[in-house]
């Protein structure tokens, strides 16, 4: 069996970012294909990303996220050890998840690369604004937001996760991917160790060894 390999990242606003020989990288599941990160991404974090890591990537390892630890590691494919959370892929390559929301179960972008969580309009307006946001989406622009704070249930785990709503010119561009509206953001992660196997189809979030 092939032994882990481990490395550090920063959490940048909310950003998985790895150091690879001096160059800055996001792991970025909102991707189906790694590439040159555009510079809209690096003018908004102030750091200088040179490739957002996508789907490609991933697959056929299980990524550990240790958020407390800042580490990564990176292991083969492998059936899951515990219960997991299902991930299936969309036809256009990015996962997806399903999450009991104030709807009833919706089917979700699973997006590391996206730190806030988006909601359709219709959903954020039944809850109370807590701030606003500046966020941007590669290569479609930057636009603000209100954010709402949201209960959701992902797997067995309640969270409030905090949420935007993208514009509607925004929604429409990415309505092939996301066509319920939802993106679940790497917001998941924090504070907890996280397991995603992107081709064995699961994902593990463990709050209790933190």
């Amino acid at each position: 069996m092939t032994h882990p390999t481990h490395e550090q990242f920063e959490a940048i606003d909310g950003h998985i970012v790895v150091n690879r020989r001096g160059k800055l990288s996001i792991i970025d599941t909102g991707a189906p294909f790694s590439m040159t990160a555009p510079s809209m991404v690096s003018e908004q974090l102030g750091r200088p990303i040179a490739k957002l890591i996508g789907c490609d990537a991933l697959d056929g390892w299980v990524l550990e996220i240790h958020w407390t630890a800042r580490r990564l590691s990176w292991s083969p494919s492998r059936l899951p050890l515990g219960d997991a959370i299902p991930l299936a892929m969309s036809p256009l390559g990015v996962p997806l998840l399903d999450v009991f929301g104030p709807d009833g179960l919706v089917r979700c972008v699973f997006d590391t690369g996206a730190p806030l969580s988006y909601v359709p309009g219709t959903v954020a307006t039944r809850h109370e604004v807590i701030g606003e946001r500046e966020d941007f989406f590669p290569g479609l622009g930057d636009f603000s937001t209100s954010v709402y704070r949201i209960p959701m249930q992902i797997g067995t785990s309640p969270l409030l996760l905090e949420c935007g709503v993208l514009p509607p010119l925004l929604q429409m561009a990415l309505s092939l991917l996301c066509p319920s509206g939802y993106i679940v953001g790497s917001q998941i992660l924090t504070g907890a160790i996280s397991r995603i196997d992107l081709r064995g189809g699961w994902l593990q979030i463990d709050r209790s060894t933190t």
